[in-house]
């Protein structure tokens, strides 16, 4: 538990505000869960916008093996969501991380939404490390024989956070089959961002060990308006739960409060 919050908890959550506010709805990244909008979700709720949290194919809680799923899976569950969320709301925002966060760009600029857009750490690019002679989607791609491999420590600096990531989460394996997909899907988001019309908002961990944190400023100069992007100079990956947490819930909560979006744009 940090800063007295509520335990961190691997589930979909559904917290319901004015009818009146927008609703958010938050799209966790590959082979995590809703435990990394959580905090965020709460902060959203807190100012009285309705906050879902949304649990994708393939990250159902229970086996200790992640499963093989697909970003089309992913695109389905967004859109099936969002659209139930649109039919009660005039507004709703949507706020992805990481390859959630190149998911919901593919899906706003599919689907022109009216609600405001917050990228965090999206996934455009692995992180390379500086010695490495071959870069790791590539490497991804060539061991296509290979569907598993051993699943990483939370990425995440603040240790007390990282010890509490750990426990809500059940996989113990990451799957190349899903990662393959997800390489898919940024190509066609990365060629869908200048069509993208939301207000948008990239947040971005500068010691991030995941993914490149150059993809979040390339990302943003394809927004028309070249988007808005926040640095987060203390953070890993998990930007929402991570030494900078406190910062990144304020901008984020600022910009949804900013108003409505400008829908001639």
């Amino acid at each position: 538990m940090v800063d007295g919050a509520p335990p961190l908890q691997n589930r979909a959550f559904e917290v319901e505000g004015r009818p009146d506010l927008p609703a958010v709805l938050l799209v966790h990244g590959l082979g995590g869960g809703p435990h990394e909008v959580q905090r965020l979700g709460e902060a959203i709720a807190a100012r009285g916008l309705t906050a879902h949290g949304i649990l994708l194919p393939g990250h159902e809680i229970g086996p200790s093996r992640m499963p093989a799923s697909a970003w089309a899976d992913w695109h389905g569950a967004l859109a099936s969501r969002y659209e139930a969320l649109r039919a009660r709301f005039a507004t709703v925002h949507l706020v992805g991380f990481s390859t959630g966060a190149t998911l919901s760009l593919l899906f706003a600029a599919d689907a022109g939404i009216t609600g405001r857009l917050v990228l965090l750490a999206p996934f455009v690019r692995v992180f390379r490390p500086r010695l490495s002679p071959i870069a790791p989607e590539r490497l991804v791609r060539a061991l296509r024989f290979v569907s598993e491999v051993p699943r990483l420590p939370p990425p995440l600096r603040d240790r007390a956070t990282r010890d509490e990531v750990a426990r809500c989460t059940t996989f113990r394996t990451f799957n190349l089959d899903a990662t393959r997909s997800a390489l898919d899907l940024v190509a066609r988001a990365v060629d869908a961002a200048p069509r993208v019309r939301a207000p948008t908002l990239v947040v971005q961990g500068a010691r991030d060990s995941v993914v490149d944190p150059a993809g979040a400023r390339d990302l943003a100069a394809r927004l028309p308006g070249g988007g808005r992007l926040a640095w987060m100079t203390r953070s890993d990956h998990l930007v929402t739960l991570d030494e900078d947490r406190a910062e990144v819930l304020r901008e984020v909560v600022a910009f949804l409060d900013a108003g409505p979006a400008d829908r001639s744009a």
